[in-house]
């Protein structure tokens, strides 16, 4: 067989592969959990004024859903921020919502991350960073046209696109400036209820989105688990974390129950995200999207196994917490109630408080002594032994229409005097464009290289390469692609 049609016949092949992947997990992952007396020991509702977690459950079968949020003036459930589902045993995915209440970022059991940017109602520009610390996709799409079959195909037979008045360098930009990033985490302080910690996350001294997934309060042993809590997104840099109060009042359970049922219900509806957006149709049509790009072969299986998990952690919610029952039938957290499974969480004295960051190939831990009713700034310095690295890679648009150029940016942290930043994409009509940038300040160690890109034909791949090479021979690459029109 011609080279040409093997490589044409991979993306079919990668596809099945991947939905093989997808139903070969389903009858060991997906349960029924639609039995709203399914409440275990350890589950409960919080019933401090000042406490971010909402609602702890703990189901028959070992899963574990914790729910984190703001509260209103009364100390009601008002939003709901983060939510983390742990199954199989130690499993756990982690669901982050932005301030209009979509979903923002999921985070998978195996280090897969799925970072949604919203452009409507209907249409989502998702970006994921594959396991591998290396390779990431990105892809536009549009939720009420998930078909598989439409899935965009790759045209190798475009003419070459057409050069114009457009500058191809890389430029830098520096990241925010220090006294703004110090300002935005003391005004957002000074407004929260409960001790309140300030979470400033650092590569090399400048801030950076690494971002927290898992705050645990420990007691001072270090030994005893007393909470989960979360960490709140305030500005680049900086997370709030708060941990209630000891002298705030205790709400009404039954109040409680009836903002979260209205909060939390909607997420599965019809119009939730796991009707679309996370939903089983979204893991096999985004196998067909990864199937086009260039480096799906690489990354399919980590990425199959991801939105598996995800779809399987979610749908554990969109039974037990998320259900919807009968008009006037009681819900799941009617039963935690009925069982008096209340938690008026107190505070007191010093604690430890570990915080989990993402991180490959592991999470990067971070631990602190603090005590209840003393605000403190909490530094943590994520660079390990100042070790340089490309912390992200963004294409804007990540699907850009036909003859629409776009913006490669790419955040880099702990970069020595000297060394060079290269980034190069080469498309399926033939076209190429690179370009190189030497650090020649410690000013330019930390911040953002963009580089545009000329827009091509519908359906022609650009398979994209950042590489950064220091002075003592280290080499960092990060790779992307994306189709036009698709």
């Amino acid at each position: 067989m011609k080279p040409k049609k093997i490589r044409r016949l991979i993306p079919s092949l990668l596809l099945l592969v991947f939905i093989a992947i997808f139903f070969c997990q389903c009858e060991k992952l997906f349960k029924s959990k639609d039995d709203d007396s399914n409440v275990a020991e350890g589950s409960y509702i919080a019933t401090n004024a000042s406490d971010p977690e909402f609602v702890k459950l703990v189901t028959k079968d070992g899963e574990i859903i914790n729910v984190f949020g703001t509260r209103d003036a009364n100390g009601m459930p008002d939003e709901v921020k983060q939510i983390n589902i742990t199954i199989e045993g130690d499993q756990e995915y982690v669901f982050l919502f932005n301030d209009n209440k979509e979903i923002e970022t999921v985070i998978a059991a195996n280090g897969t991350v799925f970072n949604f940017e919203w452009l409507s109602s209907e249409k989502v520009a998702l970006f994921i960073d594959c396991n591998d610390g290396v390779n990431q996709i990105n892809t536009e799409i549009d939720l009420n046209d998930l078909d598989a079959e439409k899935s965009a195909r790759v045209n190798y037979n475009a003419p070459i696109r057409e050069t114009g008045n457009f500058c191809y360098d890389i430029e830098f930009h520096p990241f925010v400036d220090a006294e703004d990033w110090e300002n935005a985490g003391m005004l957002k302080s000074a407004t929260a209820s409960g001790t309140v910690y300030s979470l400033r996350t650092t590569s090399c001294g400048a801030p950076t989105n690494q971002q927290p997934y898992s705050v645990d309060v420990f007691d001072i042993t270090g030994h005893v688990h007393i909470k989960k809590l979360y960490a709140e997104y305030v500005s680049k840099g900086v997370y709030s974390i708060t941990i209630p109060s000891g002298t705030a009042p205790t709400i009404d359970p039954q109040g409680a129950i009836e903002k979260l049922t209205a909060i939390l219900g909607p997420i599965c509806d019809a119009g939730g995200i796991y009707a679309a957006t996370l939903s089983p149709t979204m893991c096999v049509y985004l196998a067909a999207k990864l199937a086009a790009t260039g480096i799906g072969i690489k990354v399919a299986p980590a990425v199959g196994v991801a939105c598996t998990g995800v779809v399987a952690a979610l749908s554990v919610y969109c039974a037990t917490l998320g259900a919807s029952g009968p008009p006037g039938s009681p819900s799941i957290m009617d039963k935690i109630n009925e069982q008096k499974l209340l938690e008026d969480f107190k505070s007191q004295g010093e604690m430890r408080l570990y915080v989990r960051f993402h991180g490959l190939p592991s999470p990067i831990l971070k631990a602190y002594t603090v005590r209840e009713g003393v605000s403190a700034i909490l530094n943590a310095e994520l660079s390990a032994n100042a070790k340089p690295s490309i912390r992200s890679l963004n294409l804007s648009p990540a699907a850009p229409a036909a003859k629409q150029s776009y913006t490669i940016t790419v955040s880099v942290f702990c970069l020595p005097v000297g060394s060079t930043v290269s980034i190069s994409m080469v498309g399926t009509d033939g076209w190429t464009q690179n370009s190189q940038y030497t650090v020649s300040s410690a000013e330019e160690s930390a911040g953002t290289y963009k580089m545009s890109v000329v827009g091509a034909a519908t359906g022609v791949r650009d398979e994209i390469t950042v590489v950064v090479n220091t002075p003592d021979g280290q080499s960092i690459t990060r790779n992307a692609s994306l189709i036009f029109g698709g």
